[in-house]
């Protein structure tokens, strides 16, 4: 009988260890879990306080995205390829990502194959990006593949015209204080039209409705003239570049968007409420 409770003893010991290693692999396993060689049971184990183990194992990263178009961005860097950074989602076939200028891909569950195709393979931090998803889910990054970046450290460089910009920030900061870097002229123009927000540099400040600049938040910025900031800071460094001619309105009489490939006079019209399968083949025919 005592040999019969010694290895029933070590069979748990051993369990638990393999479930604590998948814990640790899978980073962040639900509820509060740490390995106790002590314990006696499994349910003891397993039942412990892996807390040490949830800490490490955290969320850099959640970005909640809609069914429909979004814009996102990541403030992370470790694993970039598309499909690893997109793998918490619920992906369906058709589902599409754009860049500004590194191109796009779409995800294809057909004929026994997963994954996306496409010339946009890895992701950058500080570029924007748009995703149309058939279903609502959240973009998760953890700790165990990836680590955020200092935003006081991470250039975000800027050509005449629009650009397509990522938030390289930990937390949410007031529009101003987040763009302190950014020597704005007179009409820039900075918005997001799938979440309805814009914003007009006028008289030494923004005005509008974009409120703030968080974690995952992705932009489409207009500026006069080119550059590279870093968010957060109130320094910057001034590249020379094309100065766009200063318009008596308040803001450019027409809003031009470098996509993908060439320039596009009203490229919104090309990719919001489109269907992916046209978006693309409108741009590759170019």
């Amino acid at each position: 009988m005592k040999k019969i409770k010694r290895t029933v003893r070590r069979l748990t010991r051993t369990v638990t260890a393999l479930f604590v290693t998948a814990a640790l692999t899978s980073c962040g396993a639900p509820g509060d879990w740490e390995y106790d060689a002590e314990l006696g049971t499994a349910q003891q184990a397993t039942k412990g306080n892996l807390n040490n183990v949830q800490e490490e194992c955290e969320d850099v990263l959640t970005v909640r995205l809609n069914a429909g178009w979004n814009m996102f961005s990541v403030n992370a860097e470790g694993d970039m390829r598309l499909d690893s950074i997109l793998s918490s989602l619920d992906l369906q076939d058709g589902d599409f990502v754009a860049s500004q200028m590194d191109g796009f891909a779409m995800y294809y569950d057909i004929d026994g194959y997963q994954g996306f195709f496409g010339s946009l393979e890895t992701l950058e931090v500080g570029k924007g990006y748009k995703i149309n998803l058939a279903r609502a889910g959240e973009l998760r990054l953890s700790s165990h593949h990836y680590r955020t970046v200092d935003p006081r450290e991470t250039e975000i460089h800027l050509h005449d015209g629009w650009n397509w910009v990522g938030s390289t920030l930990s937390e949410a900061l007031p529009l101003g204080r987040a763009l302190a870097g950014f020597h704005a002229s007179e009409g820039d123009i900075i918005k997001n039209d799938f979440a309805d927000q814009r914003a007009i540099f006028r008289n030494g400040e923004w005005v509008g409705n974009v409120d703030t600049v968080g974690p995952g938040d992705a932009f489409k910025l207009q500026v006069r003239r080119g550059g590279c900031f870093t968010m957060g800071s109130a320094g910057s460094i001034d590249i020379p570049g094309n100065v766009l001619p200063t318009d008596d309105e308040d803001e450019p009489k027409e809003e031009k968007e470098e996509l993908v490939t060439g320039q596009d006079k009203d490229a919104d019209a090309v990719i919001k409420g489109d269907d992916p399968k046209t978006y693309a083949k409108v741009n590759i025919a170019r």
